[in-house]
């Protein structure tokens, strides 16, 4: 899995760079995750972040350039966004794609833990999402 990873970094970062196969994150982006599915299709998540609304994007790197971005899903206060908690995104074979973010449930709205994660599944290689699951959202100080 390491190796994997390296290699998936290692060929994705020149073409994060400027050139015919920058990425498509706009103004406000930042929180980057990369995975590589089975058939070598690489995928890039990320958040962007305007007016204290928050969009999750996504972008598959394909013959040497990205596809226009997608968002997988918006939301406001409620998201946890910061230089740690970037989100996350794995992909498995047949075009199936899985994302998960940071946010904190209202019960813990007031505290400084209880975090929780919800998730997206895509089963068109990342064109359209559904919601999966949360997890942790009673995830609270007691």
């Amino acid at each position: 899995m390491l190796r994997r990873t390296f290699l998936t970094l290692a060929a994705a970062t020149p073409l994060l760079s400027k050139g015919s196969g920058e990425a498509p994150s706009g103004p406000g982006s930042r929180a980057y995750s990369l995975s590589a599915a089975p058939d070598g299709t690489v995928y890039l998540v990320w958040i962007e972040s305007a007016d204290g609304r928050h969009a999750l994007k996504l972008s598959r790197l394909e013959g040497g350039l990205w596809s226009p971005a997608k968002t997988v899903a918006t939301g406001g206060a409620e998201w946890f966004v910061n230089f740690a908690d970037h989100p996350a995104v794995a992909a498995g074979p047949d075009g199936r794609v899985l994302v998960s973010w940071s946010f904190r449930p209202e019960a813990a709205r007031e505290e400084k833990w209880g975090l929780a994660v919800r998730t997206a599944l895509s089963t068109d290689r990342g064109e359209t999402w559904t919601e999966a699951f949360e997890l942790g959202p009673d995830n609270t100080a007691d």
